[in-house]
Order: structure tokens, then sequence, then C-alpha cells
């Protein structure tokens, strides 16, 4: 409406002008007069400009709203919203789509606004009729709302040669033809060369074939070079750099003529360059083992440091070769699309400061002011606000928010292919992720209660908080009394930082955000780290350190570059090689773990990483075990930090560097000494900007969190025992404690009645290494750990002994599970690690299917299990039964309670439970409060 209103202000102000010249030219010098006239006509012919260009702007607005309900009819939400995020208009078609987008995604509160202002559009009595039916689809009915969008396609103000070509559009985009059904051959009628060549780049875009695109686009700009067909080209070169295509000048040559290979000469130029720079790094490497003193090692580290930034701005340089040329190929247009552009191609050369400077040069513009596409001005006004408001900026982390981004920069095209590609997803991605904050500013890692009441507090944050604490600003509270304290900090200055980047390389990593991580370790080692020693270890199915610990950061920067995605995860591995790049290093010492997948965990390395004071901050993305990262971090200090995409990760390892080896150890003495439960501790800064609470209870010692935490092995047959025996003289086993009490406050350890000699591992007082006198009998062992201070803890069949069956499937009741199976003895069939997933009908949902890390017993009748062993196959157990057992559980992705980001019900604890499997339903007796229960309790996101 704005646009309308400056046109129609501008015309009515030439027409006025020309009108002055013309009547008042008796009264009037002809200076004025033609001053009068000539202004006039400027000002009529930029209103109707502005009107030319507004009713353009109407028009294409017609026909997004127009492609979005043709996808809505189809059931495809993502594009629908794609298309109505290029209009502004708020007519009843448009917002009856947006309605039933929201309808479709679930966002009632949304849909509910939305339905509001339909009913407030309604004029005749059609319309109501029309908006009462759309606002009558439920949430998630999907075919209520595509027969709903079909109507309002069928009633769409869109009509003559503008649908047929909108129509023509959406089928070269799925395929689907929803035009006139009396001329079928509509959509298969030869199209004008340049609208096919359009449509092909569309088409490439969306299957991702971005050499093919630019191959069309160029063709497209050698046939018409207007310049909307140039700024296409430059945005199908800049997604396959992004994309790390290889282009080459054929790619641009017309037909019949001969490439130019101007840009290959350059390359080949650059890479002899690179080359001789990478001899000379080889020769500084055998300097630098030679050298004879520190003072001769830094000068040649510095040397190397510099060769190797040389090289990373050659290497760029032939990446984006032909970027930096369709940059410098749109340098006559000034349109804000080409400004949109221009940000695109910087950000696919990953300089990604310039690309929002880029964009934020646009918003501030006069352009901006006068343009008739709102979409676009609303747009590059809110990537204004959040930049200017950051973390205060309102709605920034909103889906909203993001799919303004979205819309914004894939402005440069008509279709939703530039919407999908990994450079705009990436791209909108980076800017929600600069309005974010990661890491909190100040964090507890530890509470000491040893000495109650006096408590001692270990902190950790940024050095600005850490600082304010030592200098006695701030404030502390226990359970509601304000308490006097003291903070010194723990790390005395001159200590080194010994880093370990810890980073998953797996094969989910692959392609972009391999990219990503890439990028963003060789910026974190260009970080000001305060002399800080780095080291790179990657895992996959195993663990490798690929970067070894060095002053020297090309060497992080360098194994960077050469990281591949293969393989599984397991993260176990990774630790296992921190724990011994950083074992043997002095300092205060960090690990910096990045995983976008899902492991086991061994937490016997997490607590060796704890009882040497290696502090563990963990980076998750994609569909990670959020339970566990935060268990590692919790247990060795750290923080937990959660990015929604890798095109984060750049953002989240320079957080980190804030928060890397600052300490505070705080103390103080309890006023209240009486309360036992209910208990916390709260800090804050002097400023008030940070703040920390722990809450914590004044327990028995029966329940200080001390106690077993692992077994290994706690699964055996008979026959191995008996040839481990027979090998080694003796049998050995591995405990591992909670990182509460260590090994040194034991005084017996007793398997099944029988005393064991343990003795815990060195530099590890949470493991402990035990011997057995005898091989245990069949049947299930108790351990019993007696402490210092008289407490004994007893822990049922934490040793289970049998025989092994063949048989690794049954089914108890409609229970189904599978795992090894061992028959202990005294008339239990015992299973490790099982997977349980109820049987149901087709066409339902399972709501009870997991895992458990951790043993299964079941009461049986032992020689009908035997010969059903004999027999094979999947075995029975009967119609109904309770299963006992101890351990971890999560959620399979089978199970209708399943979430990706909180798969595990018990928080990454072990812990006793109860099963009850029957011909009817499956449940959890004890145990487990909340998940897959058949009668309805499922856990919550």
């Amino acid at each position: 409406m704005t646009g309308w209103i400056m046109a129609i202000g501008f015309l009515v102000l030439g027409v006025a002008g020309l009108a002055a010249g013309v009547l008042l030219r008796k009264k009037l010098s002809r200076v004025w007069m033609a001053s009068f006239c000539v202004a006039g006509v400027l000002l009529a012919v930029l209103g109707g400009a502005l009107g030319v260009g507004q009713w353009n702007q109407t028009r294409e607005e017609r026909a997004w709203s127009y492609l979005a309900l043709c996808y809505l009819e189809q059931g495809q939400t993502e594009q629908a919203a794609q298309y109505l995020l290029k209009t502004d208009r708020q007519d009843l078609e448009t917002t009856a789509a947006q309605l039933l987008l929201e309808r479709l995604r679930g966002n009632d509160t949304i849909a509910r606004l939305r339905a509001d202002t339909l009913n407030n559009l309604a004029r005749t009595d059609s319309e109501k009729n029309l908006c009462s039916m759309v606002s009558g689809v439920a949430a998630g009915d999907y075919e209520a709302a595509r027969t709903a969008a079909a109507l309002l396609r069928e009633q769409s103000a869109l009509t003559g040669a503008a649908r047929t070509q909108a129509d023509r559009r959406f089928a070269a985009e799925t395929g689907v033809w929803l035009g006139d059904p009396e001329d079928p051959t509509a959509y298969d009628q030869e199209l004008p060369e340049a609208e096919r060549l359009r449509q092909q780049v569309d088409q490439a875009l969306n299957n991702g074939s971005n050499r093919w695109a630019v191959e069309s686009a160029a063709q497209l700009v050698q046939l018409a070079p207007s310049a909307d067909n140039r700024l296409l080209l430059a945005s199908a070169v800049a997604e396959s750099v992004y994309s790390g295509d290889y282009l080459d000048a054929s790619c641009f040559a017309a037909d019949g003529q001969e490439p130019d290979e101007s840009a290959t000469a350059e390359r080949e130029k650059l890479a002899g360059q690179i080359e001789k720079l990478e001899s000379q790094q080889a020769q500084l490497d055998l300097a630098l083992e030679g050298a004879s003193d520190e003072a001769e090692s830094e000068r040649l580290a510095d040397e190397k440091a510099q060769l190797f930034a040389r090289q990373e701005e050659l290497q760029a340089e032939s990446d984006n070769l032909y970027a930096r040329r369709a940059l410098s190929s749109i340098a006559d247009i000034h349109s804000l699309e080409a400004e949109i552009v221009r940000a695109r191609l910087q950000y696919a050369m990953r300089d990604y400061e310039r690309a929002v400077n880029q964009l934020l040069s646009a918003a501030g513009s006069l352009q901006c002011r006068l343009s008739p596409s709102s979409s676009l001005t609303n747009g590059l006004n809110a990537v204004r606000r959040a930049y200017e408001g950051g973390s205060d900026a309102v709605g920034v982390e909103s889906d909203q928010f993001r799919d303004t981004m979205v819309a914004l920069l894939s402005s440069g095209s008509d279709s939703v292919a530039l919407a999908s590609g990994s450079l705009t997803q990436s791209f909108a991605d980076r800017i929600v992720s600069d309005q974010k904050v990661y890491g909190k500013d100040l964090y507890a890692s530890g509470i000491d209660l040893s000495e109650f009441p006096q408590v001692t507090l270990l902190l950790s944050g940024r050095a600005e908080a850490m600082q304010q604490l030592v200098d006695g600003q701030g404030q502390v509270k226990d359970t509601r009394a304000e308490v006097d304290w003291q903070a010194e900090m723990l790390d005395a200055e001159g200590v080194t930082n010994q880093l370990c980047c810890v980073v998953d390389c797996s094969g989910s990593m692959g392609g972009e955000p391999m990219a990503n991580l890439q990028e963003a370790l060789i910026r974190f080692a260009q970080n000001d780290l305060n002399g800080a020693y780095t080291s790179l270890v990657t895992f996959e199915d195993t663990g490798r350190v690929a970067s070894e610990l060095s002053a020297d950061p090309t060497r992080l920067q360098a194994a960077a570059r050469e990281l591949v995605a293969n393989g599984g995860t397991n993260i176990s591995a990774g630790l296992e090689q921190a724990l011994a790049v950083l074992g043997r290093a002095d300092g205060a010492r960090t690990v910096l773990l990045m995983t976008d997948g899902q492991s086991s965990l061994d937490m016997g390395v997490v607590q060796q990483l704890a009882a040497q004071g290696i502090v563990v901050h963990t980076i998750g993305f994609g569909q990670v075990d959020d339970n566990l990262l935060q268990t590692i971090a919790d247990a060795t200090g750290g923080q937990y930090i959660r990015a929604d995409s890798s095109s984060e990760l750049e953002n989240v390892y320079a957080s980190l560097v804030g928060l890397i080896g600052n300490r505070v150890q705080l103390r103080y003495t309890a006023a209240d000494t009486d309360t036992a439960e209910g208990r916390y501790v709260y800090v804050t800064t002097g400023e008030g900007s940070a703040s920390v609470r722990v809450e914590y209870s004044l327990q028995d010692e029966s329940s200080d969190g001390r106690g077993l935490r692992e077994l290994d092995p706690d699964f055996v047959t008979t026959d191995d025992m008996a040839t481990r025996l027979a090998e080694d003289g003796s049998l050995t086993m591995t405990l591992w404690l909670e990182p509460v009490l260590g090994a040194e406050h034991l005084t017996g350890v007793q398997l099944g009645g029988q005393d064991v000699n343990f003795i815990a591992r060195e530099n590890d007082a949470y493991t402990v290494d035990l011997t057995l006198p005898a091989a245990p009998a069949a049947g299930g062992h108790t351990l019993t750990l007696t402490w210092d201070d008289g407490l004994v803890q007893e822990y049922p069949d934490a040793l289970l002994v049998g025989a092994r069956l063949n048989t690794g499937s049954f089914r108890l009741g409609r229970l189904r599970l599978s795992a090894t199976a061992l028959l202990t003895g005294d008339g239990r069939l015992a299973l490790r690690d099982p997977w349980l997933t109820e049987e149901v009908a087709e066409g339902q949902e399972s709501t009870f299917s997991l895992s458990v890390q951790g043993n299964l017993t079941l009461p049986v009748d032992e020689a009908a299990i035997l010969a059903a062993d004999a027999a094979g196959g999947t075995m029975d157990l009967g119609q109904s039964g309770v299963l006992t057992g101890y351990g971890m559980l999560n959620l399979n992705s089978g199970d209708k309670a399943y979430t990706w980001n909180a798969p595990a019900l018990t928080g990454g604890t072990p812990q006793n439970f109860q099963v009850e499997a029957t011909a009817e339903y499956v449940r959890f007796l004890t145990g487990a409060e909340e998940g897959g229960e058949t009668d309805g309790t499922v856990p919550q996101e």
C-alpha cells in the first residue's frame, strides 16, 4: 500500500507542477516556468515508474499466492511457506493460504489470528462461506486442507496468461499439471527458449545440480542478457562455489565457441604458487626439529605461520575465482536484488562479515525505503534491527524470523529453488546464530560439602565475571541468607592452557557439516588463545590424533583441512585419545568435544578425565543424545552447548574461547545449618550481569551419590570364566565408581560372598581393578562395597554367570526381545543389552520400543528353555511375565513417544526397573516413571 501511495503522490505532484507552470506562465519568468514544467515532468515520470513497478509487484505477488495454494493442494508445506514469504499482501486469498499453512504446521495460536483476519476480509456471502470452510480445517488434517486449497486456487484472482504461466512454473518445479483440465497439452506446448532455460535453471537448483544450473543460466544470459538473468547466473555461481562444485570455462562458453581459458591459466598460476609455499613450509618443519633454542623455534614458527596464512589466501583465491568474476559481472546493476546477490557471493567465498555488511548497507539505502517490494524491505529491515539490537532484538530466534531470512536471501529468483539451496539455508542459520550467546557467563562445575557448614563452590565462566568475584564484587546467598565469602583464581597467572579439540568425523558429517567444521576450527585457531597449546583428535569407529599439542596454530589448521567424513560414531574412542594427549601435559587442560550423532559411552574414560581435572565442554547439533553430552560436561565441570545446525559451529567455538581456563574457588560458611532439604546457593556478579544457582541437600551418607557406576564384565558364561582362569591363572575385573568418593575410601569388596582383592589405578581413584580368588559359579552374584565410614552397599546380580544360548530372539506376550542370553542355573533367563519392541497391528503405532544398556532377568523353566533353544527360531517365553532389570534406558525411534532430542528416559543414569508384558499390553511396573507406556504416559520434549 505504501508503494501505491508514493506512486500516486509523485504523480499528483508532477501534474500539479505542470499545471502551475502552464497556468502561471504569464506571471512567472521563463526560467521559473521551465523549472516548474521540468520538475512536474520528472515527478510524473517517477510516479508513473513507481506505479508500473507496483503494478508488476502486485501481479507477481498474486502469482506467488497462487503457487503457494498449488503446493498446499499437494500437501507440500515448506514450498508453500517460501512462496507466501515472498508476498506481503493481506487479501483474502493470501490470508486463507497462510491459515491453511499454520493449521498443517500445528501452530494453533497463529492460525487463530489468521482466522480472525480472514473473517474480517470476507464481504460477500460466498466469501464468508469460503472463509468458514477454511477456518474449519483442523490442525494436521491434510485432506481437508488440500480440498480447501484446491477450491481457493480455482477461485483465484489470477487469470488468463498470468495463471497459465504460474501453472507452467508449478509443473516445471514438480512435474504436476494443475492447469486447465480441458487443455492437458498446454504444459507440453513448446515454451520460448528464454523461459525454457529459466525453468531449466530452477530444475537444476531444485535437484542440487549446481553446475548444470550455471551452464543453463549462462546460456540464458547469452540469449537475453537482462539484469534479472545476469543476477540469476550470479546466484547459481554462488550456490555452486559454496557447495564446492567444480566450475571451469566450458560452463560459460556459448555453443560453437571456444571457452575463455583465462580463468584456467589464472588457476594454474595460483596452484604453482601454493605448491612453492607448501615446499617452503616442509623445509621449515625440518628446521624446527633441529632448532637449537626456544627463540629460534619461535622465529621459525612465526615464519611458517606467515607462509601458511599466505597459502590460505591463495587457496581461497583459487576456490573463489568464479565467484569474484560473478561479482564483477553484476557491478553495474544497482537494484536491491543485486545487493542480495552480492551478499550471497560474499557468503559463498566464506567472507561472512562482508556478506552481512552488504545486507546492512542495503537495509540503510534510499532504495530500500522506495522499493515497491514490501517483502524485500521487510526482510532487510529485520536484518538491520537484529544486528542493531543483538540478543535484545525481539523474535530473532523464532521460526518466523528465520523464514523471513530465507525469503530475503532467495529474492534473486522467483522460484523456491534458491530458498532450499544449501547456501541460503546456511546463510539464514548464520544470521540467526549471530544473535545468540553461546555458553553461560557463569556456571558451577562442582560443590564440596564435606566440611559443612563450610561450603566450597567451584565456578567457571568468562574472565570478566570471574574477575568480579575475585575482586569481591557480587553477592552470595545460601538458602535465602546472605553470607560472607572469599573467591580466588585456581589457575595462577602464567599457567599454559592445553586444548584438545575432539571432533566427530563419522559419515553423517559429510558435505556441508564437514566444511563448516573445518572453517570453524581454522578460524578458532586464528583467535588470541593466550599462547595455548592446541591439538586435534578425530573419531568415527576409532579415535585418531590428527595433530599433537603445539603452540603453532597452523598445525591445527593444516590438520583441519585434511578431515574426511567416514564411519560410525564412537565418542569413547575420541575421549580416550584426548586423555592420552592431555594426560601427559601440564597446565590447565580442556577438551572441546563436538558431535552430531548418538553413541554409547564408556563412563570410565569420563571419570578418568574428571579425576585428572580435565574439563570437557561438549558441543552437539543434529540428532545427538543431549543427555549424554550433558552428563559428560557435568561430570568434568564443563558446559554443554546445543547448536541448531553446523553453520553455528564457528560462533560456538569463538564463544568457547572466553570460557577456557577460567576457574574460581568460592568459599563461605552457611548460616542456616538445620534445613536439610531444598537448600541452594545463589551467586551473582557485581553488575548483576551473570548469576548461577546450585541446589543441594544435606543427605545422609547412604545417599551421597557414591557407589557402583559399572562392573566389567558383568555378563559372562561359565566356559569363558574357566578359559580365562586356565590361561591367566587368575580372574580380573574392572569396577568403576561414581566420581564422588574414590577407592581410597573403600575398605572391602566382595563378590558373591567372596572377598576380592582390589587396587585403584594410578592417577584414577574411580577405576578399580579386582582380582577374584576363584571362578564364580553359575547364577547371580551380589557385589558388596564397604566404606571407611562404615557404610555397606549391596548390588544384587551385579555379575550374571551362566550357559550361553544360541537363540537371540524372544517373545513374551506382545513384547519382542533381541539380546544375548544366558541360563543362570538358578531358574532365570538373563538378557544382555536387550532391545524391547511391542508388537502392534499394521498401521498402529508402537508405544513401547526401547533399548537397555544393562541386564534383564526373567524366571523360566530351564528344561523348556533348553528344548526351545535346540529347536531354533524365535523363542516363546509365554503369554505374560515380569522382567526385572538394571541399566540405562533409551527410547528407540520406533516408539510413538520418541523425540530425537530427548531419547533417554533416565538422564544418562542406570536404574532398577520392572517391565510387565502380557498379550494385551506392555508397561513399566517400577522405575522409568515416564515413557513408552500403553497407558498413555509418554516423555515430553
